[in-house]
Parts: structure tokens; sequence; C-alpha cells
């Protein structure tokens, strides 16, 4: 949200006028009419990045939908070998993999499919959520294996 850490009010409604226009445009609204359930977003601001983020997956009802024993995918943003903020956070992986066994997952898998000039494994390993994901618990899936 950088971009628009200095958005004026005039700059606000102009954006907010183009989006009703957009909304209007034919074949949006059935966009807007697929979304059945609400969504829900949580911000938590704090020195500790570990309770941020569970303290943010609380807020939305966190991983109440995983049972004992369910397997689960974790599925990565991993569009090359540049480190976070460009793919996921390897930080963000360990803490996630570490929360679902804690409410008794089963099998956890991370993965993703990189671009197709890309070799999934190498960017896992150099974004370093190879490790991450490995030293939490979970396995490691290449979709394009």
């Amino acid at each position: 949200m950088a971009a628009y850490d200095n958005l004026d009010r005039r700059s606000f409604l102009k954006l907010l006028g183009w989006s009703s226009v957009l909304l209007t445009m034919p074949g949006t609204t059935a966009c807007v009419d697929k979304i059945k359930t609400p969504v829900h977003a949580a911000l938590v601001k704090s020195s500790d990045d570990g309770y941020s983020l569970r303290k943010a997956l609380d807020l939305i009802d966190g991983l109440d939908f995983v049972k004992t024993g369910d397997s689960v995918l974790l599925k990565l943003a991993l569009n090359s070998s540049n480190p976070f903020p460009a793919t996921t956070s390897p930080f963000v992986v360990s803490e996630v993999v570490k929360m679902l066994k804690e409410r008794g997952a089963g099998e956890v898998l991370v993965g993703d499919k990189s671009p197709s000039w890309q070799d999934t494994i190498n960017c896992l390993q150099k974004t370093g959520i190879y490790d991450a994901a490995v030293e939490a618990g979970a396995q490691i899936v290449v979709f394009e294996d």
C-alpha cells in the first residue's frame, strides 16, 4: 500500500469513481455475484512477526477448518528465485507449517510450479523456502513432477 500512503482526497475520489465505472461494465457484475461468503482481512502491528501472523489468522477464524490428520497443501507464490517480497516469505511458510502441525494436521505439503523457464527446486532453494518448509516439518511438492 506504499503507493497510496500520500493519497489526497481528490485522488481518492477519482480512484473511487473509476472503480464504480469498472463495476458497471458488462460482465463485471457476474464476478461480483459469484462471491458467496464474505472475505475477511486483518492487520496486526507488532514488533514480533510470529505474534502478528498468528493474531491476524486468529482474527479471520484461523485454521479452524483443519481437522486432526488432515493433509494440507500450502500453495506458494513462487514466480522466481527472487527473495520475499517477490515470492512467499520463508518465515511465513515456516510459521504456517508449524501452526498447521499444532492444529493436528497430518501431512503438510508445500508446493508450486515456477514459470516454465525456471527450475522450481532451484527457486525454492534460492528463496530459502525449501529449507524453511522442510525444517518446519513439511514435504516439498513440485507441481511439474
